[in-house]
């Protein structure tokens, strides 16, 4: 496995959202199903990045390393 200093993951295990992937910026979130096609929405809004966000890290800090 290639070394990523800018990469960190962790596993929660038995849990999975499958072929998706939910993007967190700023100000919006994206989510994007890998399916065929590939479909992505994005959500707008400072509020729901930042609730999105709050939610990620308290997953993050439920999983292991």
């Amino acid at each position: 496995e290639k070394e990523r200093p800018l990469w960190t993951h962790r596993i929660l295990q038995g849990q999975s959202i499958g072929a998706m992937s939910i993007e967190i910026w700023p100000s919006c979130v994206s989510l994007v199903v890998y399916s065929e096609p590939i479909f992505c929405f994005t959500l707008t809004s400072k509020d729901v990045a930042s609730g999105y966000r709050d939610f990620f890290n308290a997953v993050w800090n439920l999983s292991q390393k």
